[in-house]
């Protein structure tokens, strides 16, 4: 039988998809009529149905020529284990061990942009001259401004050009911090930015970018590569590349080693992105007005409208994990007070580790725990493993404080209990909600 999504229309279901993660992240309702309203057609549908039209161009563009990647689409992506080999992700599952930790040196921000601009400046020089060293790097960055193109980039000769979109820039790095990290990091959030430096390589077709991925890895020292090639991380935009995120280490140019992203992508779907841009805008926008009414932040919104439809949804194996902690123990909060944090507020992979090998769960352990740690940091957060619960819980507190703001008394906790439960006709411990 098939499934709901798969009998949507194609504008349906990726509307559903990225409304179903805003109104979680809102503590909404997500089938809530009145949350889409009548701002959906011209906001949402038309650009939305647009985007996903370039994407079936590019896809028809690429398949054509190259008859379809297939070695590509079936390579796998591949993470640090064993303390610093880069191998496949299916190897690191079946030895279930931790993967390495993934992330900058500096957690202050303002320390960290300075790297990283010097980063982007190093990454540049890195990929684009024959000699490195020929140019020094200010003068590089007028040669090759933001924006700008480098052809026949040293760093891959297969290559038709790199691009430079620039290092991201402070008000996208403090959003993406804010919305990806802050909930379990809090302050120590921007250390998880890895992709403040970066550079792309576009290629005329798969095969080439195939070819061309190892040579990046003999070159640069890489610590994961995400292939969105492969069926099991292609997002709902039909968007397809390859992400790879190298180290550079401090050395005369650099004050400490930074961690830089590096995008390889075919020319037909470097062209679609360019072209669908002014359109996510338009649905980026779109979100943020829907979801007005709910006071959150609208740049917040966006970026998630953006995250969604650029990466690709959470492994199903992730809300199957989560249903069967829920059912055995009640909810998801008991697990963690119970197993596998009761007096810390971060969980470490092999308490995770222990706690899935109760559930049977042992072989999808490394699976669950990096689909769960967006941030790379080698901890979880009840956020993490129970998000929709920490949202309705900071909500709670938030009303806690109204209420108590405006009690002129005394407050005690059973002053405060009284108030909430006034309204219960008879409760069967006088001082407990159940």
């Amino acid at each position: 039988t098939p499934s709901k999504s798969t009998m949507m229309a194609p504008v349906e279901h990726v509307i559903s998809v990225v409304n179903g993660a805003l109104a979680a992240r809102c503590g909404r309702h997500h089938e809530d009529p009145e949350m889409l309203g009548s701002v959906r057609k011209n906001r949402l549908d038309i650009p939305l149905d647009e985007i996903l039209r370039i994407y079936r161009v590019a896809r028809t563009e690429s398949d054509r020529e190259t008859r379809v990647p297939e070695k590509l689409m079936h390579r796998e992506s591949q993470r640090l284990f064993f303390d610093g080999q880069l191998v496949d992700m299916s190897e690191g599952w079946k030895q279930c061990i931790e993967p390495d930790v993934i992330r900058q040196v500096p957690d202050d921000f303002d320390v960290l942009f300075d790297f990283a601009v010097e980063a982007q400046a190093e990454l540049l020089a890195r990929v684009g001259p024959e000699d490195p060293d020929k140019y020094d790097r200010a003068t590089l960055s007028k040669m090759w401004p933001a924006g700008g193109r480098w052809m026949n980039p040293h760093a891959s000769s297969k290559a038709l050009f790199a691009y430079n979109p620039g290092p991201k820039s402070r008000k996208d790095a403090h959003v993406k911090a804010f919305v990806q990290f802050a909930p379990s990091e809090g302050p120590r959030r921007y250390r998880h930015l890895i992709d403040l430096a970066r550079v792309g390589l576009v290629y005329s077709d798969a095969a080439l970018l195939n070819s061309a991925l190892d040579d990046i890895i003999e070159k640069f020292e890489v610590c994961q590569i995400r292939n969105f090639y492969h069926p099991n991380t292609q997002n709902v935009l039909g968007d397809r590349f390859v992400e790879v995120l190298v180290i550079l280490h401090n050395d005369s140019n650099l004050s400490v080693p930074h961690v830089c992203e590096i995008r390889l992508e075919e020319l037909s779907y470097f062209e679609a992105r360019e072209r669908a841009f002014p359109y996510l805008r338009a649905v980026q926008k779109g979100f943020s007005e829907i979801y007005a009414p709910t006071g959150r932040d609208p740049a917040a919104i966006e970026y998630l409208v953006k995250y969604v439809l650029e990466y690709p949804k959470k492994d199903h194996r992730v809300k199957i994990f989560r249903r069967h902690l829920a059912q055995k123990w009640g909810c998801i909060t008991n697990v963690w007070r119970s197993l596998l944090a009761p007096k810390d507020q971060l969980v470490s992979f092999r308490k995770f580790r222990d706690v899935c090998c109760q559930q049977a769960q042992r072989e999808n352990a490394v699976r669950l725990w990096q689909e769960l740690d967006a941030s790379f940091s080698g901890t979880l957060s009840l956020f993490e493993l129970d998000p929709h619960t920490v949202i309705l819980l900071s909500k709670l507190y938030a009303r806690l404080l109204v209420i108590i703001h405006g009690l002129n008394e005394e407050m005690t906790a059973e002053t405060l209990f009284a108030h909430i439960t006034h309204n219960v006709p008879k409760l069967h411990h006088p001082d407990r909600l159940e």
